[in-house]
C-alpha cells in the first residue's frame, strides 16, 4: 500500500464510563474529542483524517447512506445501511475493517465526525474486531457541518443522482456502489486525475472491489438520477 503513514495505535482499549441522562438515555462523555482536540492534532494526523457523516433520503426511510471522505484524495466512498442508528454504523464499519484485510488503521488512522446520535458511541467506532483500538474519532463542534466542509461539500455531487426527496428505502447495495464508481470518476477541476485513480494508488483494493467501487470511462460517467432510472 502507498502512500498512507503509520500512526501507532494502542493495543488496549480504555473508556470512560457512560453517563445517564436523566430521561435514562446514555450520552457519550466527549473530552478529549472535540474538534478542539483534532485541531491540536499533528499535520500527518489531520492530513490523514476521514470525514464520516449519513446522507438521508425522504423522513420516512429507514436506510440511509454512510459516507466517508478521504480529504486529500477527494474521494468518497457510499456505503447503504439499513437503519441510520449505532450499531449500524459500526456494522458497516466492521465490515470495511475486513474488506481493509488488516490495514484498516492505516486507511483510518483519525475519524472526524458530527454529533449526530448515529456516531456518539465513539466505543463502536474505534474498537476493532479484535478488541483493539483501530481508530481515533473526533467531533465537530454542534451545529458546525463546515468543520467538516470537504464531507458536506462532496455529498452535492452525490445529490446530483440522488436528489432530494429521493426514496433511500428502494436503493440497493448495487444501486450506491454504481453512484459511488460515477461520483468519484468525475473529473474535477484542478486536479491531475479523477478521485478513483488516486483512491486506487493508495487504498487496498479489496476494499474498493468488496464496495463495488469501480473506474468508469470519462466519457461514460452520469452525474444525474438517470443513471439509477430515477427519471
Amino acid at each position: 500500500m502507498m502512500g498512507l503513514a503509520n500512526i501507532e495505535l494502542p493495543k488496549k482499549v480504555k473508556y470512560a464510563p457512560r453517563k445517564k441522562k436523566a430521561d435514562g438515555a446514555f450520552k457519550m462523555d466527549l473530552v478529549g474529542r472535540a474538534y478542539a482536540d483534532w485541531l491540536a492534532l499533528s499535520d500527518t494526523e489531520r492530513t490523514l483524517t476521514v470525514q464520516i457523516d449519513c446522507v438521508e433520503g425522504l423522513r420516512r426511510n429507514s436506510k440511509c447512506i454512510l459516507s466517508l471522505h478521504f480529504v486529500r484524495l477527494f474521494f468518497q466512498l457510499y456505503i447503504l445501511i439499513e437503519n441510520q442508528d449505532q450499531a449500524h454504523v459500526k456494522a458497516a464499519l466492521d465490515a470495511v475493517e475486513t474488506y481493509c484485510e488488516g490495514a484498516f488503521s492505516d486507511v483510518f488512522p483519525v475519524m472526524l465526525g458530527d454529533r449526530g446520535s448515529e456516531f456518539l458511541d465513539f466505543a463502536k467506532i474505534e474498537t476493532g474486531l479484535d478488541g483493539a483500538r483501530r481508530t481515533r474519532m473526533f467531533y465537530c463542534d454542534p451545529v458546525k457541518p463546515s468543520q467538516k466542509g470537504a464531507c458536506e461539500k462532496n455529498h452535492v455531487e452525490l445529490r446530483k443522482i440522488l436528489p432530494k426527496g429521493t426514496d433511500f428505502d428502494a436503493l440497493t447495495f448495487d444501486d450506491v456502489s454504481e453512484a459511488c464508481s460515477h461520483v468519484n470518476s468525475y473529473p474535477r477541476p484542478g486536479q491531475g486525475a479523477t478521485p478513483i485513480r488516486l483512491a486506487s494508488l493508495v487504498l487496498p483494493a479489496n476494499l474498493l472491489e468488496s464496495l463495488g467501487v469501480r473506474i468508469i470511462p470519462p466519457d461514460d460517467v452520469i452525474m444525474t438520477p438517470k443513471l439509477l432510472g430515477l427519471q
